[in-house]
């Protein structure tokens, strides 16, 4: 009653001529941080999974796939339907964006909103000559999705989605000191966006004998950062003193619709569409300081 196929791929990655992926092209030196923006290829073991399954009549289907598993750019998708009824969709999958894997910074505490100058090379760093720190400059995005639809007879067409996208790691940001000087540093990103919607149509008889249809649709999404804004020591002089940058504030955005056709007599046809949409900020700007 039930068919059953599908791959499953299980393998190793080596390099042959072991190329840096950190070294510092300003040396002089290989740097693999291009080959690595958007994927994960480093060495080690790796595995691939393409499952099927449904009934012999068609009217059941399970479909489950995972791809570059346990990496930084894995991805996994699970789709099941009854023909002509329900069908469901959820997906999950990593994506890096590597901007650097070869930056130099005096700063510590890298992907918090607290970047000091360790005591010890704060004399170094104003020199210019020292106290500088290698590290990786890139944001990872890991996003969630999942899809309904329903039919439950022919007349109705009802549909649900969600996504949920999450980002963490570093950018760089340029920020001035209030004087003469600007600088960049590792700036922290941490933030959640959240995308939802969900819509029914009809499709039915008129009393007087025409077609129509009609659609209502509430689509809504909503942004949150972890931060709203991250503190900083000078790299310039070493003082104590931290100044703040502010960040994206949260906010969120909701938006109705409807929509109605209709075949009228003497072969004419009405079209008409509503829709409201409001955008809210939920946290004020926060006010930009200065340091030495």
């Amino acid at each position: 009653y039930w068919w059953f196929h599908g791959e499953v791929e299980a393998g190793g990655r080596f390099f042959l001529n072991d190329p840096q992926r950190n070294g510092l092209t300003t040396l002089g030196q290989n740097s693999l941080a291009k080959f690595y923006e958007y994927r994960d290829l480093r060495p080690g073991p790796f595995g691939n999974v393409w499952l099927s399954t449904g009934s012999s009549d068609g009217l059941y289907q399970v479909d489950f796939g995972a791809k570059n598993i346990g990496y930084d750019d894995q991805s996994y998708y699970l789709d099941a339907s009854k023909a002509g009824q329900l069908y469901f969709n959820f997906g999950w999958d990593q994506s890096p964006h590597l901007y650097s894997t070869s930056a130099l910074t005096p700063f510590q505490g890298i992907g918090t909103n607290f970047l000091t100058i360790p005591t010890t090379s704060k004399a170094a760093t104003v020199a210019g000559i020292t106290g500088f720190n290698q590290t990786d400059i890139g944001i990872k995005r890991d996003t969630g999705s999942a899809q309904i639809r329903w039919t439950p007879d022919d007349a109705w067409d009802i549909k649900a989605d969600y996504s949920h996208l999450r980002r963490t790691g570093t950018q760089v940001d340029n920020v001035n000191n209030g004087y003469s000087a600007t600088y960049q540093v590792p700036k922290p990103v941490s933030d959640t966006t959240q995308n939802y919607g969900l819509n029914g149509e009809y499709v039915g008889t008129s009393p007087w004998g025409k077609r129509y249809n009609f659609k209502v649709a509430y689509n809504g999404s909503q942004y949150s950062d972890d931060y709203s804004q991250y503190f900083l020591q000078s790299p310039l002089t070493g003082s104590t003193q931290l100044f703040h940058e502010s960040m994206w504030p949260s906010n969120n955005a909701n938006a109705f619709s409807g929509t109605l056709g209709a075949d009228l007599p003497w072969k004419s046809h009405y079209a008409g569409t509503l829709s409201y949409t409001m955008m809210r900020q939920n946290d004020a700007f926060t006010p930009e300081s200065t340091g030495a």
